[in-house]
């Protein structure tokens, strides 16, 4: 599959703010959530360049589906109005050469603590 310009853009400037010590906040799954599982993580993420040292931070932000921000359409304008607790889990630093498999089952654990 041949990656878009837009995606290539975004690696090499991911990249470069990584090279520079800045933080990169990604999403593997490369879409958002219509059921509130996670869905399969997309390995593009591996293609980034932060050099020896860049570490991942993996996370998982609870308490947004069925927001304004997620696709579930469900009582949609109840949801908009609804007051929501959002809660962010993180996990230790772990080497940036970790394969999205192996990364989902992190943040699998992650999500599981919160349901």
């Amino acid at each position: 599959v041949k990656a878009s310009k837009s995606f290539k853009d975004s690696m090499i400037e991911a990249s470069n703010r990584l090279k520079n010590s800045e933080i990169v906040a990604l999403y593997p799954e490369g879409e958002i959530s219509i059921d509130n599982n996670l869905s399969k993580f997309k390995s593009g993420y591996e293609k980034l360049d932060g050099g020896d040292d860049c570490l991942i931070v993996p996370y998982f932000i609870d308490g947004m589906f069925g927001s304004l921000f997620a696709k579930n359409k469900n009582n949609q304008h109840d949801s908009m109005l609804k007051r929501r607790v959002i809660s962010v889990e993180f996990e230790k630093p772990i080497l940036n050469n970790i394969k999205a498999d192996e990364l989902q089952k992190i943040i699998q654990k992650l999500k599981d603590k919160k349901d």
